[in-house]
């Protein structure tokens, strides 16, 4: 009994340690590849996509960001201010996002919110990698700040803001990609990230947003640094979802509604 109680306890070991090895590096350099990364009990899930329609201009871009020069390292989040980290300036691609308009999506009977990223790397496979190397997604009341200062955890010191999500790069954690997969250039999506539900409920709990009118207007930063860049910039986009249910409708919705019940009593008339 002894031997096997060890014997179990080294099995244990062993599974623990191949699963932390696994989990702190997420490979995305395969086609329809996938990795989840387990975070206050729930699993974010990445995968790399098929191709698909994903330009700017029909993409629904809220961030772009680009290396300076002849760097190889980026970041940037989204924010209609510009010189801010590597932002680019248009503000059409580059502005705030609230919860309802991006919403969650059902996948295997879950609620996620997807953001879709778009790499352009060269489309060779000398120079086609790319490495993510932080993620932070938060949510708070103040939208398009322009903080280029991190706190003493590394977090980006966001103004009324609440963390929602991180990859985090001080515990080696990274994302590998490869733009290899798909056509280069803006175009075609090459990851989806999708985070659970849960997560945002937390964040909501602890920012004392308690009613779904709060929550659905809350916005969202998602910041990103990524290293081994070569050409071209970064965007995310996000899958439209339904938002969060139990909202009083705005005045332009009951608005709406009420002309569709105006027009149907018309039609009843007439008939009658």
């Amino acid at each position: 009994m002894k031997r096997l109680a060890i014997a179990l306890l080294g099995a244990g070991m062993l599974f623990a340690g191949s699963w932390n090895a696994n989990a702190a590096v997420i490979d995305l350099t395969t086609a329809n590849s996938t990795g989840t990364d387990a975070y206050n009990g729930s699993n974010v899930v990445f995968s790399q996509t098929a191709v698909q329609p994903a330009g700017t201009g029909i993409f629904g871009t809220f961030v772009q960001f680009e290396s300076a020069g002849n760097a190889t390292t980026e970041q940037g989040y989204n924010t209609t201010v510009n010189d801010v980290f590597d932002n680019k300036s248009a503000d059409k691609f580059n502005h705030e996002i609230t919860v309802s308009q991006i919403g969650f999506i059902t996948v295997g009977g879950n609620q996620y919110m997807r953001f879709s990223l778009d790499i352009n790397e060269q489309g060779n496979v000398r120079n086609s990698g790319l490495t993510i190397d932080e993620l932070q997604l938060f949510i708070s009341t103040n939208p398009n700040q322009s903080v280029e200062t991190f706190d003493g955890a590394g977090l980006v010191a966001f103004n009324a803001a609440t963390l929602v999500y991180r990859l985090d790069s001080g515990s080696n954690d990274s994302i590998l990609l490869n733009a290899a997969l798909n056509p280069p250039g803006s175009g075609v999506a090459d990851m989806f990230m999708d985070v659970p539900i849960a997560l945002y409920q937390s964040a909501f709990i602890a920012g004392g947003y308690t009613t779904p009118a709060a929550q659905n207007a809350v916005n969202i930063y998602l910041y990103t640094a990524a290293s081994s860049v070569d050409a071209g910039f970064e965007e995310w986009a996000a899958i439209t979802g339904s938002r969060i249910p139990g909202e009083v409708p705005e005045p332009v919705t009951i608005s709406l509604i009420g002309l569709g019940l105006l027009a149907m009593a018309g039609i009843r008339r007439c008939r009658t």
